[in-house]
């Protein structure tokens, strides 16, 4: 008779864990927010020849991404490939 609430129990556990894992395979939802450069008090000039200065190798020639985020929102997300 111990047995029945013991193997129910385990079929219990294995639906839980099944269930946790799937819960997270599933694709985050949230995104990070993101504005503008004006929006959060920053000079997008300023930015824009930052990135052209970054992509051209003339600032940071070894970068390979240039992320700024100011009060928690992406301003700039950039990648930059150089081919040796």
């Amino acid at each position: 008779m111990k047995r029945k609430p013991c193997l129910t129990l385990c079929l219990l556990c294995l639906v839980a864990i099944f269930a946790w894992a799937d819960l997270f395979a599933q694709a985050p939802t949230w995104e990070w927010p993101r504005s503008t450069p004006e929006d959060q008090g920053l000079d997008s000039e300023q930015l824009t020849e930052l990135v052209e200065l970054i992509r051209e190798g003339e600032q940071f020639p070894r970068l390979d991404s240039l992320l700024i985020v100011r009060n928690v929102k992406i301003v700039i997300e950039d990648y930059f490939r150089r081919l040796s």
